[in-house]
């Protein structure tokens, strides 16, 4: 019975140290960034035969242009391991042949106006040691950047906030010119009206200018008939 009990713990903690093993064999690594148009990026690792590399990556944004990047790996040497043509998403199994520093590449130059997101995931498994810590550095030549989720959904808030500014302001702004155009309009108006009255009053005077001066000098007028017994009085 005692040596039941010893053969199973045994064995409890064989299973139990072989899971940490293989938890631990395992280094992954996720990224997620931004390749710009006629650019690429490229990150560079150092492999070893025993390591099993498993490359995963998907493209999840385009702007309004495809959903595709060039997908380029090259060992030490500069050789090209693997080279995928404008995918969309990928997942690749990987052996190693020489220890060195292997790069992955991201190439977008096929693009002329459109930025790529591309998220970005691959882990090692060691097929006997445990995993050796993984460097990963950017090597493009350019400014390249990297955003995490969180970073794009709080941009996305911010752009969405001052988008609605942006149109609250224009709301404003156009009722504040429709305002003012019916201001000037009413005013034109008024003015209109004016100037005609002051035009007819204005002819009216003439004409009664004239009239009064030829009443002077014509003598069947009578006018000129009211001004003479006036002026006889």
């Amino acid at each position: 019975m005692m040596k039941q009990k010893a053969i199973s713990l045994l064995f409890f903690v064989i299973s139990f140290v072989l899971s940490l093993v293989l938890c631990f064999s395992q280094k992954v690594t996720e990224l997620t960034f931004f390749v710009e148009a006629k650019r690429d990026i490229c990150f560079c690792e150092i492999w070893e035969p025993s390591q099993i590399v498993n490359i995963t990556y998907h493209v999840k944004d385009g702007g309004k242009g495809d959903l595709d990047v060039n997908f380029i790996v090259l060992d030490p040497l500069g050789n090209k391991l693997i080279e995928n043509k404008r995918t969309k998403t990928s997942s690749i199994n990987l052996v190693p042949q020489s220890v060195g520093e292997y790069k992955l590449c991201f190439d977008n130059s096929h693009s002329k106006l459109h930025t790529k997101t591309v998220s970005f995931q691959y882990f090692i498994e060691e097929g006997s040691d445990l995993a050796k810590t993984a460097t990963i550095q950017y090597a493009a030549e350019e400014q390249n950047y990297h955003v995490s989720i969180a970073d794009l959904k709080q941009t996305i808030t911010k752009l969405q906030l001052n988008v609605g500014q942006i149109r609250y302001s224009q709301k404003l702004f156009k009722k504040r010119e429709d305002w003012e155009k019916y201001l000037v309009e009413r005013k034109l108006g008024l003015v209109n009206t004016y100037s005609v009255v002051q035009m007819a009053v204005m002819l009216a005077a003439g004409l009664i200018q004239v009239l009064m001066v030829r009443s002077l000098f014509d003598e069947k007028s009578r006018i000129h008939g009211i001004w003479k017994k006036r002026t006889n009085r």
